[in-house]
């Protein structure tokens, strides 16, 4: 394997372990999975088509869990902005959390100063 094909695997793969959602609480997997999901079948896509059809030979794991295959430096980039794009979605979806439930526990305070 050449370097350079090396240092972009070493990177797709480093993206790829970023878009993982099993730590998160349940609400906030179900903002994360969708990114995954389209990260995942935008690779298989673009390796199926690019491959003739025979993306399962080029995009498989090795035996370090790396994925091997020809490389393609736009598919970094979408998979770095996909990345900013999770990451924004599940940050909304944590910053209303956090001011609803602000608004109840005002709420509360308030109740129970009457």
């Amino acid at each position: 394997m050449s370097l350079r094909l090396a240092i972009f695997n070493e990177q797709l793969h480093e993206l790829l372990s970023l878009f993982s959602y099993e730590h998160l609480p349940e609400h906030l997997q179900a903002v994360s999975k969708p990114f995954y999901d389209l990260a995942m079948e935008q690779l298989h896509m673009e390796f199926s088509i690019t491959n003739g059809g025979h993306y399962g030979r080029y995009l498989k794991r090795d035996v370090e869990g790396f994925y091997s295959f020809e490389h393609n430096w736009e598919h970094l980039h979408f998979l770095r902005c996909l990345l900013d794009a999770k990451d924004a979605a599940v940050r909304a979806h944590v910053i209303a959390d956090l001011k609803s439930k602000a608004c109840l526990e005002r709420d509360e305070t308030r109740s129970s100063e009457r």
